[in-house]
């Protein structure tokens, strides 16, 4: 698991309120990919340059999580990093306040 846990996402500015955030889709199901810490959701930018070259790192809340998968009709998380780097698990956005206030405990 990352030593400190800094839920983090990928955002992109589309103009006005509009945003697009960064996804993975597994099984079928859209899930909001969230990075254990910035500097992984930086990594993940430099990857993959064409889709996110004018995103932004973004550090959020266990609230916010839920919020933004709400504002993207996301019902699930994509957790990336928390248990070993390259580990991803699949979390309802319900559930993921609870598990990310267990992981600052």
């Amino acid at each position: 698991m990352a030593s400190t846990v800094n839920p983090t996402i990928v955002r992109r500015p589309l103009g006005g309120d509009r945003e697009e955030v960064a996804t993975i889709t597994t099984e079928g199901t859209r899930a909001l990919l969230v990075f254990a810490d910035p500097e992984g959701a930086g990594e993940f930018i430099e990857r993959t340059p064409g889709s996110f070259a004018e995103s932004e790192v973004v550090e959020v809340s266990p609230e916010d999580i839920e919020g933004v998968c709400a504002n993207h009709g996301l019902g699930f998380v994509g957790v990336y990093g928390f248990l070993e780097p390259t580990d991803l698990s699949i979390v309802s956005a319900e559930s993921a306040p609870l598990l990310f206030s267990e992981v600052a405990e």
